[in-house]
């Protein structure tokens, strides 16, 4: 399977229901062969490929007056289903990137006593992933 890893100048990154600025992300698109071959190809074997999925991460800083993230993943019983998002939306320039559900994991928040509460967390593509 072939990788792919995007990345580009002036980027950006957001999530629906999420308040966060997200300054930095990084991914990698997972392709994957599929056997096309039918009689027509006479004998010769047909490989199209496909897009399998996307992994990646994201960091940034924390918008306060707006939660983190959704509370229900990060209470005492979190809720592990409040780890899908909807929308993933990465920028590679302006607003040509990509659209994603995804499912959100290894969240890291910190906060010190003087400077700017800073998040990170991993994704991995949750359905169909669209250029914007």
């Amino acid at each position: 399977m072939a990788k792919t890893t995007i990345q580009g100048e002036g980027g950006s990154c957001a999530i629906t229901g999420f308040g966060c600025k997200l300054d930095t992300w990084s991914a990698t698109l997972d392709f994957g062969g599929v056997d096309t071959t039918g009689f027509s190809d006479a004998g010769w074997g047909t490989i199209e490929g496909t897009l399998c999925g996307m992994a990646g991460s994201a960091s940034g800083m924390i918008i306060f007056g707006t939660a983190p993230i959704r509370a229900a993943l990060v209470a005492a019983t979190a809720d592990p289903a409040e780890a899908k998002i909807a929308a993933l939306l990465l920028y590679t320039t302006g607003t040509t990137g990509y659209s994603l559900p995804a499912v959100i994991s290894n969240i890291s928040i910190s906060r010190p006593e003087d400077g700017k509460a800073a998040i990170a967390f991993d994704f991995v593509s949750n359905g169909r992933i669209t250029p914007t």
